[in-house]
Order: C-alpha cells, then sequence, then structure tokens
C-alpha cells in the first residue's frame, strides 16, 4: 500500500465514467449524472464518495445487483407528498430526480416531502442539498443504508447496527455559495476508512474499534474484512440522530431498515427529503437572505481559537476544495488501479483508460 498520488485532468476521468457505466448499459443522461456526482465528491475533497466508489459499483453490476433495465418508479403521491420506489437503480440518478421532483412540487405547495425508497448507493447528500438550494430552495435530507453489512456500532454497543446515516441541509445565499451542511453520523464515513487502508495511513484514535471493543486507529478492523466497527460521532449525540436518519428515511412510505435486510450483498439507500420553497411564505419572511447574510458573517468574524486559522461556515472546506483541485482530481496508486481494473470488468479496452496527467 502507498500515498503516491496520481493526478488526473477533471474532464478525462468524468469521459471515463461515463464511457465506464455507457458499456454496462446506462443511458448517457445517467451516466452524466453518475460521473459528474461522482468527480464532484473528489474535488469537494470527499473521495470516500467519490470515483473510488466504482470498483464497489461494478462489483453490484457483476453480481447481478445493479442494473441498467431497474429504475425508480412513483409509488405514491398525495399533494405535496411522493414516495419514490428505487427497485436499486442506480442511485446518483435517482436521487437526482427526486429532488428535482421535489423542487417542482414546492414550487406548487411551498413544501415537498419526497421519500425515496431502496436505490443504490447515491454517493454525497450534500449534492442534493446544494441541487436544492441552487434552485433558491431549502432541502433538508435524512439517508439510511440498508444492507447486510451494518458499518456502525450504536452507542455503549461493540456490534455493527447500522449504517453511516448522513444528513444534510443546504441553504440558499445570495451572491455566495450556499449553507451546505453535510455529515455522516458515523465518526468517519466508511469510505474515509477504505481510504486510509488502501493508502496505509491510521485514522483518527476512537474512530473505530475492533471485534472486542477496544478503541484503534487500525483502519483494518473494517477493510478488507468487517471484524471491528465504526463508532457513532458525538457519543450518544450521534447515536440518536443515526437512528433518527435510519427510522425517517424509511418508515413512511414503506421503506425497510437495516434490521430487515439480511437477503444479499446489495446496497440499498432510502432518503427522505423535505424541500420548502421560501418564496411561498410572502412577506411573512421579509427579508431572510439578508438576516442569513448577517447572521453567518457574524459568525465567522469570531476571533479564531488557538488551533484554528479562522472560523468557516459549512459548506466552505468543499467550496475551498473544488477551487483548489480547479480542473484536476487526484487518486492514490491503489485506489486507481482498483478503478482502472474496474472499467477492463465491464468490457472497456486499456486505451480507453485515463493516464496522468
Amino acid at each position: 500500500m502507498t500515498d503516491k498520488l496520481f493526478t488526473f485532468g477533471a474532464d478525462a476521468v468524468r469521459a471515463y465514467i461515463r464511457a465506464l457505466f455507457a458499456k454496462a448499459g446506462w443511458p448517457d443522461r445517467d451516466c452524466a449524472i453518475t460521473a459528474d456526482h461522482l468527480v464532484q465528491s473528489d474535488q469537494s475533497g470527499h473521495p470516500s464518495h467519490g470515483v473510488g466508489m466504482v470498483p464497489t459499483y461494478v462489483e453490484a453490476i457483476v453480481r447481478g445487483d445493479l442494473k441498467p433495465s431497474s429504475k425508480a418508479n412513483e409509488k405514491f403521491r398525495a399533494g405535496s407528498i411522493l414516495v419514490l420506489e428505487g427497485h436499486t437503480a442506480l442511485g446518483q440518478p435517482a436521487a437526482h430526480d427526486a429532488v428535482e421532483a421535489g423542487i417542482a412540487i414546492a414550487r406548487e405547495h411551498g413544501v415537498a416531502v419526497v421519500n425515496l425508497l431502496h436505490a443504490h448507493h447515491i454517493g454525497r447528500i450534500g449534492t442534493y442539498a446544494e441541487q436544492a438550494a441552487q434552485a433558491d430552495m431549502v432541502g433538508l435530507f435524512w439517508v439510511n443504508v440498508a444492507s447486510t453489512r451494518a458499518a456502525v456500532a450504536p452507542w455503549g454497543g461493540r456490534e455493527r447496527r447500522y449504517g453511516t446515516n448522513p444528513q444534510a441541509i443546504g441553504i440558499p445565499r445570495p451572491g455566495a455559495q450556499p449553507f451546505l451542511l453535510d455529515f455522516a453520523t458515523s465518526r468517519i464515513a466508511v469510505g474515509k476508512t477504505r481510504v486510509a487502508w488502501l493508502q496505509g495511513k491510521r485514522v483518527p484514535l476512537g474512530a473505530v474499534v475492533d471485534s472486542e471493543g477496544r478503541l484503534t486507529d487500525d483502519p483494518g478492523v473494517l477493510f478488507p474484512e468487517y471484524t471491528g466497527a465504526l463508532n457513532p460521532f458525538g457519543e450518544h449525540k450521534g447515536y440518536g440522530l443515526a437512528m433518527a436518519s435510519e427510522l425517517l428515511s424509511s418508515i413512511f412510505g414503506g421503506g425497510e431498515t437495516i434490521a430487515e435486510s439480511r437477503d444479499s450483498q446489495r446496497i440499498h439507500n432510502s432518503m427522505l427529503a423535505i424541500i420548502i420553497d421560501p418564496a411561498k411564505f410572502g412577506g411573512a419572511a421579509g427579508d431572510w437572505k439578508a438576516r442569513v447574510e448577517r447572521f453567518i458573517e457574524w459568525t465567522k468574524s469570531s476571533a479564531p481559537s488557538e488551533n484554528a486559522m479562522e472560523v468557516l461556515a459549512p459548506g466552505d472546506p468543499e467550496f475551498r476544495a473544488r477551487a483548489l483541485f480547479g480542473d484536476q482530481v487526484r487518486y492514490d496508486e491503489q485506489s486507481w488501479k482498483q478503478i482502472a481494473e474496474a472499467g477492463l470488468k465491464v468490457g472497456l479496452s486499456q486505451a480507453e483508460i485515463p493516464n496522468p496527467a
């Protein structure tokens, strides 16, 4: 294992991921949405949800769990409520379309409650909070990870019982990037543990426990085999939020919790999205955008603590990472080897796999 990094042109990697999913049978639009999502996750500083996930997706394709014929469809609609059955559809297009549907409903009713059930892995949840904010909507999101391989131990336990169960909130800002809160309810994401393991690095002490429940900084307790578990962040507080995500994302539309998913290696994400159109509040909201800016500016004006350079708002690290990456992306040697092998597995030629810039 090595921490050697290869640099690629972002456009070349997007084209490669589009070609990979096209070769596997998906239509161009779905390929483009997925490729854009994965590359943007890398450029946002979240390789745990980026192109490094493609080998896992290809494993699902090879097993027959992830198929181009699987599409999300409407299960229930009533006023501002929409439930979509995902049927293990490719997650990024399914979630993108669910949010687009929610935005349209919110423009009509002022609020939309959208429950997407049983899609395949939908990726970085902050993407969907950004999508809502870019449409001048406020978006709140809760997601569960229903599969046979739980990752996180409950507070007070050592056995894995649920996934990283992320939550996100996006709030639009005039002339600025949105307020973007996006976090897993585990100390670190599964994907970040995978990246650390591939790079031969340690994880923060306390982020994981071994099979005996002892704190460790060894990502090998999760990779290559799950012998240990991730811990929730914030002790009982993160654990409570994780349980809330599990329940909110799945119960209203009739989805499954992880306690019920015992029949395959298949990954299922269910997502509850509440999308609010602030314009529907009319004069009652006043100049709410100006108040958002005053509050954020006032908060960030705090003098930094001893170990910090400045106070950041939620979303600032992601947007700064994108500016730093520019039109490039970087992958460690082992991760890129797996990404390239994934393309070969679906039938791409070696010549179709990009080389470092």
